[in-house]
Order: C-alpha cells, then sequence, then structure tokens
C-alpha cells in the first residue's frame, strides 16, 4: 500500500506538480500547517484592519460521489500518470 501511494506522490514532486498551498499528503504538511496558515491569514487580515471571512466546508463524504472513470482519466491526462500506476 505504501509503494503504492508513493509512487504518485514521487511523480508529483519530481514534477512540480504538487500544489504549494496543498496541506494533505505533502512533505512536512498536515493539518497544523494548515491550521497556521489560516491563523496567519486571518492574523495578517485583522493588523491592516481588514475584514475576515472564514467559512469552513465538512467534506467528510465528498468522496463517495468520486467517479472512478472521470478520476482516472484526468490523472492520466492532466498529471500524464500511466502504465501501472494508473492501473
Amino acid at each position: 500500500e505504501m509503494i503504492v501511494a508513493n509512487q504518485p506522490k514521487s511523480y508529483l514532486y519530481a514534477n512540480n506538480l504538487d500544489g504549494e498551498l496543498q496541506s494533505a499528503y505533502g512533505k512536512k504538511h498536515n493539518t497544523s500547517t494548515a491550521h497556521l496558515k489560516v491563523v496567519g491569514d486571518i492574523r495578517s487580515c485583522v493588523d491592516q484592519d481588514q475584514g475576515v471571512i472564514l467559512m469552513l466546508l465538512d467534506l467528510g463524504v465528498a468522496f463517495d460521489s468520486v467517479y472512478c472513470d472521470i478520476l482516472v482519466g484526468r490523472l492520466a491526462y492532466r498529471l500524464g500518470i500511466k502504465g501501472v500506476v494508473l492501473q
């Protein structure tokens, strides 16, 4: 399972396809780093007397509605993942 998980991550890192602000599954990133980024942004806005709106979404069941054919197509077309990794 770890090998299967690491292959796409290695590909994304090697080709600079990982998002700069991606907190999940990134090197040295987790929910704590995401939390610190949000809190830092809020504090910066407050320090500059700017208004702040924070909207939170619960995406706990978001993957229940993923269409596998579309996901596989996007992995192949947009990220160039193919062969055994895509299978």
